[in-house]
């Protein structure tokens, strides 16, 4: 009382003030020491249950051991009860403020409680204590990955990458597109060490050829026996296969042309969207006219996160050029790529008829005979195609 308040840099929490101070139940305690180192050893030995068991004696004997909460926060987060684990780490967090694996729990809890802003928090505070900690950039990345910021989870796993290389394989999956963090994958903790590498970029080539076979292949396959019909529409057969001049079917516009919102007239001043007719996680495909020659075609467009990648652009449509020389009849043709900044499309035969996923749901289960008319044109165009 009666003392003036101190000025606004008194009032900064001083890093090296920060480190000196003694965690709460700090004293030893011979019992809780105990605990803690075989609480410890098993969990290195992968059996959380029982280093969770001594976590929980250790703080019987000191219940504000912050080691000790920590070693509960740790057991709980392998036991993947993530709720419990958060709890624990805030608690180990409140006790120690300088503890970094407390901190590192913690975003790991909050991660999988689907918080992506407090635990972008708490791997803020693991930076603020170690700089050069390559897990606090790592879980700050997965941070921004949920929610969509992948400039800023590019940028985080570069730095993770620069402390430890074993996360260069991580930005090597993400700058190919692929996700990261999955809340809901039971193997996330394979995140947290070195990851195979992405496959060869021209590996990559088999998703657009994937779809074509499925497209026409498992279609044309479908169609002996779903619908008549669809036989004769899915089972033609062009010319003999072989390898065609791509140029006849795909060019590439100037990129210099103005993009075409999807959504309004005409895309590229000739296709005229109809309908989505369906989405996943890299693109959405519309069916569309092509009112120059009159007929319909499907238009394939790139998720607006990865055409917004150079590299991305540059290696879709080559890999469209590779698709195009393909000649066989059960692979669909493409006819033109459209990149038109930032939107990028691919241009493919339409094909009508039921997906073997809608054929699954109606049917639930297919005969063997069926599944064979599916499989063999796929296997026969893989072949063909390698």
């Amino acid at each position: 009382y009666g003392r003036a308040a101190p000025p606004p840099d008194a009032l900064r929490v001083d890093k090296a003030i920060l480190l000196s101070q003694q965690p709460a139940g700090g004293q030893k305690n011979p019992a809780s020491s105990r605990f803690l180192s075989a609480g410890a050893e098993r969990l290195s030995a992968g059996d959380p249950a029982n280093a969770l068991a001594a976590a929980e004696a250790a703080l019987k004997e000191d219940p504000r051991n912050a080691k000790a909460w920590g070693l509960k926060a740790a057991a709980l987060n392998q036991m993947r009860r993530f709720g419990e684990a958060e709890l624990a780490a805030k608690k180990a967090t409140e006790l120690d403020r300088g503890n970094t694996q407390a901190f590192r729990d913690l975003a790991w809890a909050q991660l999988h409680n689907g918080k992506a802003d407090e635990a972008e928090a708490s791997a803020n505070q693991m930076i603020f204590l170690d700089p050069e900690n390559p897990e606090g950039y790592l879980l700050r990345a997965f941070a921004h990955e949920m929610r969509g910021d992948r400039a800023k989870m590019l940028a985080d796993l570069e730095r993770a990458a620069a402390r430890d290389p074993k996360y260069l394989n991580h930005l090597a999956h993400a700058r190919a597109g692929h996700r990261l963090f999955d809340p809901q994958s039971p193997d996330t903790d394979g995140l947290l060490n070195a990851l195979a590498p992405p496959p060869p970029p021209k590996s990559n080539a088999l998703i657009w050829l994937g779809v074509a076979l499925l497209g026409a292949a498992g279609l044309g396959g479908l169609g002996r026996f779903l619908h008549p019909m669809l036989a004769g529409l899915l089972n033609r057969r062009r010319t003999g296969p072989g390898v065609r001049d791509p140029s006849a079917h795909s060019t590439v516009p100037n990129p210099s042309r103005p993009a075409q919102p999807a959504e309004e007239g005409l895309l590229a001043d000739k296709y005229r969207l109809r309908r989505v007719a369906g989405r996943g996680g890299m693109s959405q495909v519309w069916e569309a006219l092509d009112t120059t020659l009159e007929r319909v075609v499907a238009v394939k467009e790139m998720a607006p996160e990865l055409a917004a990648d150079p590299a991305l652009r540059v290696l879709y449509a080559k890999e469209a050029r590779t698709i195009a020389t393909l000649r066989h009849p059960n692979i669909v043709e493409i006819y033109e790529i459209l990149d038109l900044p930032p939107h990028l499309y691919l241009v493919f035969e339409w094909v009508s008829g039921k997906t073997v996923a809608q054929v699954l749901i109606e049917k639930k289960r297919l005969p063997l005979d069926s599944v064979k008319a599916v499989m063999a044109p796929v296997c026969e165009a893989l072949a063909f195609a390698h």
